[in-house]
């Protein structure tokens, strides 16, 4: 899935979500954003393409939208957190040229404004969260207290 939306001043933020891999039955997802100023310089680096434009769009800080971009990623995320199956888990990786900056950034909102269980992954500068499988049955200690209660322990 493909997010895309264009801001007053004429950046194009691309927010990219693919299954990255395949664990049993679960799956991990891979968001991943660039903020260009054209659909084909955005399309270049979602493709990861040799050119001049992927490689701009790489090594140079474009994005001057500043909090707006920052705030519709994680309206994003939250969106394809509650899309996901039970057992999915969702991977971000910071890999802005100001890497460090960014995963402060990522880190402050996630900790600070999100409800959700977010984990920090400091050594790779990343994000992971993970949607628990609903349990379909009881667990067994609520039905041995029902038991008790009926008198048949």
């Amino acid at each position: 899935m493909v997010f895309t939306k264009v801001f007053p001043n004429g950046q194009i933020l691309k927010v990219r979500f693919k299954p990255q891999m395949l664990v049993g039955k679960s799956c991990v997802w891979n968001i991943s954003s660039a903020i260009g100023i054209s659909h084909r310089q955005l399309n270049d680096w979602e493709k990861k393409r040799k050119n001049k434009r992927s490689k701009r769009l790489k090594n140079l800080m474009s994005g001057r939208v500043g909090a707006a971009s920052l705030a519709f990623i994680m309206r994003t995320a939250r969106h394809c957190y509650q899309l996901l199956d039970p057992g999915d888990s969702i991977a971000f990786q910071c890999e802005a040229v100001c890497s460090d900056k960014q995963f402060e950034v990522y880190k402050k909102w996630l900790i600070d404004r999100e409800k959700d269980p977010w984990q920090v992954l400091k050594d790779v500068k990343g994000f992971f969260i993970h949607k628990p499988i609903k349990r379909t049955g009881k667990y067994i200690y609520d039905e041995v207290c029902e038991l008790e209660l009926k008198g048949k322990l």
